[in-house]
């Protein structure tokens, strides 16, 4: 039987957006609405409405008003985005069909 490596399945599964943390591990575990997260950190309601949805990234004012409010770091909210977005980047690189020489 072949072994699996972790590394292996990290690489064919795409990373996470930073909508689907701020969902899965803090709206859901928390047990608060998006409201509540616009209303606690100020960030416009349609855009938690997107952002939970992995419609549009975290920039770097949603990372800090997160951070404040979830008592974690700005950094590690931009990784989640940049990791998530490198990732989106690479994808299309493969799949960007080649130009054939003439």
């Amino acid at each position: 039987m072949e072994q699996i490596r972790l590394s292996d399945l990290l690489q064919k599964r795409p990373p996470p957006h930073p909508g689907y943390i701020l969902v899965e591990y803090f709206i859901n575990r928390l047990r608060i609405t998006g409201h509540y997260i616009h209303v606690r950190t100020g960030i416009q309601l349609i855009d938690v409405a997107y952002i939970t949805r992995s419609m549009i990234p975290i920039n770097q004012r949603h990372a800090e008003r997160l951070a404040t409010y979830l008592g974690d770091s700005a950094e590690w909210w931009m990784e989640i985005q940049r990791t998530y977005e490198n990732w989106v980047f690479e994808q299309y690189q493969q799949e960007k069909p080649r130009k054939r020489p003439r």
